[in-house]
């Protein structure tokens, strides 16, 4: 496999930077060198595929070294959007910006998610954003010197939309938490809000998968993600969005188990071994949010698991919780698991705000993660999208809003209503006491 970033002029655009991948199969013999290639790239402006290529060189056994042309047919089309894959929003005092973890276990609930590197790249697709759900992902990635404890790395760049924001185009911005496994591929999920030309605001959902090249430092993915409106009437060349980051490793506590059985724990005494943002657009109240989190078990283990988190920062005027559970099958069309390194479970959160402007807010997404057999250690990230709790409730009432929270996984479902009365004594006198329940 050959990779590369590079900068070249596409007819009348200049600065048409962009990647490229390369297969090439073919044979060594004597000291001469002959191939096919097929491949593909991703540039500002195009994307397409290398075709009915061929490599012809010479090889020279005794210094190593070898030297090739390749030369054949490529296809493309012009991309109708483009954005970047950059770093993600840590800032823990030492570094700002990273995009690839692993947990670094030292023992029983001891341990921390290091920063190994970040990720860049570019995304983009042929057809309209706002219109086709698809798009490809292509980049380089660096993993930092001295740290060696991936992969399996967790994965958490940001996203957005790349150029001239206007009402014509729209914008987007969010970010990707997933993995990338110890096979080489990659698995993750992808929200973001947007606003689009016709002023609706919402998330946008969907997966990711692909694969990373340790060779080449490079990844290349696809994915898909669908727009669920959740306001309109916003201006995007004036709208902003606000970032909220929490680190919670000192005041987290944890409880969890395989079916009733083992236990599963986020390391808490670690400074370094939770995090979260939240992201809204500024003066809406809905979002979507990330963590990262890692910590360690014991077994037996089972693909029905479950993991409650409790974070308590009264004193800074937050709390949050979040219940994540596994069944071993499907929840809401996700697969659910924790066998063969990787975990997967879906999502449910709540939290309250004290201080400036209070609110409470629910929120309900995916976790999805890896665990090391050997240390007993685990590593995951858990994004989804969260709604302030009258947000929610007053979409609960109208078959626009119902619509929109099934397209985000939300559940809303009335289970049941009761009417209750009783009679009794109270200091010696009698009583009639009748609850009734109301919409």
């Amino acid at each position: 496999v050959f990779g590369a970033y590079y900068n070249s002029y596409y007819g009348s655009l200049q600065n048409d930077y962009g990647y490229w991948l390369m297969d090439a199969t073919g044979t060594w013999t004597g000291d001469k060198l002959t191939a096919t290639t097929t491949g593909k790239y991703l540039t500002r402006y195009k994307m397409g595929n290398i075709i009915n290529g061929e490599m012809l060189g010479t090889y020279n056994t005794t210094d190593s070294v070898w030297q090739a042309v390749n030369a054949g047919v490529y296809d493309g089309a012009p991309l109708a959007w483009s954005g970047d894959v950059t770093a993600d929003q840590n800032d823990n005092g030492f570094v700002y910006g990273a995009g690839l973890y692993s947990y670094d276990y030292y023992g029983v609930g001891n341990g921390w998610l290091d920063i190994e590197g970040d990720s860049t790249g570019i995304m983009g697709y042929t057809a309209s954003l706002w219109s086709d759900p698809n798009f490809k992902i292509m980049g380089t990635y660096n993993v930092s010197s001295g740290i060696a404890v991936g992969p399996p790395y967790l994965w958490t760049p940001e996203i957005n939309v790349w150029g001239t924001v206007t009402a014509s185009t729209g914008a987007y911005q969010g970010f990707i938490g997933g993995v990338w496994k110890a096979d080489g591929t990659i698995d993750a999920n992808v929200y973001s809000l947007y606003i689009d030309p016709s002023g609706n605001g919402g998330i946008l959902k969907g997966t990711v998968a692909g694969a990373y090249y340790p060779q080449l430092n490079m990844f290349e993915a696809s994915g898909t993600w669908t727009p669920t409106a959740l306001t309109f009437g916003l201006d995007v060349t004036t709208a902003s969005v606000n970032i909220v980051p929490t680190n919670y490793g000192y005041n987290i506590t944890s409880l969890g188990d395989f079916n009733g059985a083992g236990n599963i724990t986020v390391a808490a005494d670690e400074m370094f071994s939770a995090d979260k943002w939240m992201y809204s657009i500024n003066g809406q109240d809905w979002g979507i949010e990330k963590s990262i989190i890692g910590g360690d078990y014991t077994g037996p283990t089972s693909d029905t698991w479950s993991l409650s988190t409790f974070v308590d920062l009264s004193s800074q005027g937050t709390i949050y919780g979040t219940m994540t559970e596994s069944n071993g099958t499907v929840i809401d069309g996700a697969p659910t698991q924790w066998s063969n390194g990787v975990l997967l479970g879906k999502t449910y959160g709540y939290g309250a705000d004290i201080t400036n402007t209070p609110m409470t807010w629910i929120s309900v997404g995916e976790t999805v993660g890896t665990f090391d057999a050997a240390a007993l250690s685990w590593q995951a990230v858990q994004t989804g999208a969260w709604l302030e709790t009258n947000k929610f409730l007053a979409m609960t009432q109208t078959a626009e809003g119902q619509a929109a929270l099934t397209a985000l996984n939300i559940p809303f479902a009335e289970v049941g209503r009761a009417n209750l009365s009783g009679s009794g004594t109270m200091g010696g006198a009698p009583i009639n006491v009748n609850m009734q329940c109301e919409r």
